[in-house]
């Protein structure tokens, strides 16, 4: 009944205007009716092979992001290629993103939405579902990747600046042009050191006046620090570029020297290396203000480096001073780094909750600690706020001291009473061992 219907419309073929069934000629057009009914395009529609798949589906709508990341992975793959002057492993990152980018490329060309696409033009075989295929390429990717790098692993490849010293050195100087607008490029000034104080580092007095000769007078006295005891200072005012130098020896070893001299201070460039410190162990500074800088323990050897009188408008310092062996003077001078303060606040944490009558009612302080350390101790303080057998909250002070080279409890503190004691030596009587050791 359907077909029957159809088959009575006419259609002009030239504008397609719908015709009277008996209609010889398009009324708009003008245009002779040859007789074909929309009858016989039904017909040829459905006989012809793909004749209609052209049409049974929406136009696929264009995903240009994925194309924009393929060709950002086309970018990154021929800069990789360059860059494999420099490093290797960049030439193998370019087949890398090479796949990266193809994978990208063909997914842009898929429908938005669908789970599945046809890899080929052909439907005839079985779709390819898009997890399975970013997959796949994502595998592929990495294995050429691996390929390559472990393939060029062993070759080399000219650097930069070897292509420059052999082009430098191949052209005869005679032919080199010569361009006289440009500056001569002038070799750079080696670096001055001032004095070099890694020298005298525990050395004894026999061996400071091997290398600086008799001092220009000599002074004995006692030392008051950590310690009282009696010491000589050492005063020179023949070293080239110094006013007087002093140096302080205690039990005939050089622990410090001294000197008053205005001299150029280079906004602090290299100053650590003007003194003869080239490689400095730690650039820890204890103070770093505009008139004065000091770094601690910067050599196994030294201790500390103070500079002072630091005057900005001049570009001088005129103090500066090297001790060798702290523990004379200060009792904690050198200093933790994150990693032990970390490690120490969480040992003391535990022993502290031992100690406490309501261990999960402790509150520590995040910031308010302090921590020293010399050759024998480390010492950690600070604080807790806890319940205590009546249910009172009250805060209890502590000191916790450590052995340097364990990391073992031998003496603390806790609320003004001793409460752990394992054969530890106060500090003065260590120094005074030390010193007689010596």
């Amino acid at each position: 009944m359907i077909k029957s219907e159809v088959a009575t419309l006419k259609f002009c073929s030239d504008c397609g205007h719908q015709l009277e069934d008996e209609a010889k000629f398009c009324v708009k057009c003008g245009t002779k009716i040859p007789g074909e009914t929309i009858n016989t395009k039904i017909d040829e529609y459905l006989t012809t092979p793909d004749y209609g798949n052209s049409y049974s589906s929406p136009p696929k709508k264009k995903r240009r992001g994925l194309k924009i990341l393929a060709i950002i992975c086309f970018i990154i793959a021929a800069f990789s290629v360059l860059m494999a002057t420099v490093e290797t492993i960049m030439l193998a990152m370019a087949p890398f993103m090479i796949i990266i980018g193809i994978m990208f490329l063909i997914l842009s060309g898929t429908e938005k939405g669908s789970e599945s696409f046809y890899l080929g033009k052909t439907r005839n075989s079985n779709p390819l579902k898009k997890k399975t295929f970013v997959i796949i390429s994502l595998i592929a990717a990495f294995v050429v990747f691996v390929v390559f790098e472990s393939t060029l692993s062993g070759i080399n490849f000219p650097k930069p600046k070897d292509k420059e010293a052999f082009t430098s050195e191949s052209i005869p100087t005679s032919t080199k042009p010569i361009d006289a607008s440009k500056p001569t490029p002038t070799t750079p000034e080696p670096l001055k050191v001032i004095l070099d104080v890694t020298k005298f580092a525990n050395i004894t007095s026999d061996e400071l006046k091997r290398i600086l000769g008799e001092p220009s007078s000599k002074e004995s006295t006692t030392y008051e620090g950590t310690i009282t005891a009696p010491c000589e200072y050492y005063y020179y005012n023949s070293i080239e570029g110094l006013s007087e130098v002093e140096f302080l020896l205690i039990n005939d070893k050089v622990i410090q020297m001294l000197t008053y001299t205005e001299l150029d201070y280079r906004g602090g460039k290299d100053i650590l290396a003007r003194v003869g410190i080239a490689n400095p162990s730690s650039t820890f500074k204890a103070v770093d203000q505009s008139t004065a800088v000091r770094y601690r323990c910067p050599t196994g050897e030294i201790d500390d480096v103070w500079i002072s009188l630091i005057d900005s408008e001049k570009d001088t310092f005129g103090f500066l001073r090297v001790t060798y062996d702290l523990f004379y003077s200060e009792e904690w001078y050198i200093p933790l780094s994150v990693e032990e303060q970390a490690s120490y606040n969480v040992a003391t944490e535990s022993s502290v909750k031992s100690i406490l009558k309501s261990p999960g009612s402790a509150k520590f302080p995040w910031l308010d600690w302090s921590y020293g350390k010399n050759p024998w101790y480390v010492a950690v303080q600070s604080y807790v706020d806890a319940q205590n057998s009546f249910g009172a909250e009250i805060r209890s002070d502590f000191t916790f001291i450590y052995d340097a080279v364990t990391g073992t409890l031998v003496y603390a503190i806790f609320d003004g009473e001793v409460v752990h004691n394992e054969a530890y030596v106060p500090l003065k009587d260590l120094v005074k061992q030390a010193a007689s050791a010596d």
